[in-house]
């Protein structure tokens, strides 16, 4: 099975948290993809990520949602 989580930050919280063990639990029985879309990145919790797990981090600076949307619909 293939699996694919996406978050747009990854710092220190509880759904971060969260989603580290669920995904280190899931690489042991499947093949893992994890993408991180923005630059806020908490480095020990992404240390904390196991090594089978495929990380792609984008990099993305972070914006507020209605420049985004105001950009869209220009």
């Amino acid at each position: 099975m293939k699996i694919i989580h996406s978050i747009f930050t990854f710092a220190i919280g509880g759904a971060e948290t969260m989603l580290a063990d669920i995904i280190n639990q899931q690489c042991k029985s499947a093949s893992v993809n994890f993408i991180i879309v923005n630059d806020k990145i908490n480095p020990d919790l992404l240390q904390a990520i196991d090594q089978r797990v495929n990380v792609f981090l984008l990099n993305r600076k972070e914006s507020h949602k209605f420049q985004l949307l105001s950009a869209y619909l220009k």
